[in-house]
């Protein structure tokens, strides 16, 4: 799991670096990350604004977690590339 989320940070980093700086808030069902954000007052994302968008995520089960970061449960490495 840390490795995985080390590679996460390092992209996320990277595309900053790089001049990305997209607003991409997720969703889940109908809970947003907006509603935890702090700063909602800097980013003013408006979903009703073309090209304002949530990443929409979909309720997954463990294992399958688990299996798109390529790692099993117990640990190892999977066999899934992603």
């Amino acid at each position: 799991m840390r490795t995985h989320l080390e590679a996460v940070l390092v992209r996320a980093g990277d595309g900053i670096v790089s001049g990305d700086i997209s607003i991409a808030p997720s969703s889940l069902a109908k809970d947003t990350a907006c509603r935890y954000c702090a700063y909602k007052a800097v980013c003013q994302f408006d979903p009703l604004l073309p090209g304002n968008r949530f990443r929409e995520l979909q309720k997954m089960k463990a294992d399958a977690v688990w299996a798109v970061i390529g790692v099993s449960e117990r640990g190892g490495e999977a066999s899934v590339d992603q």
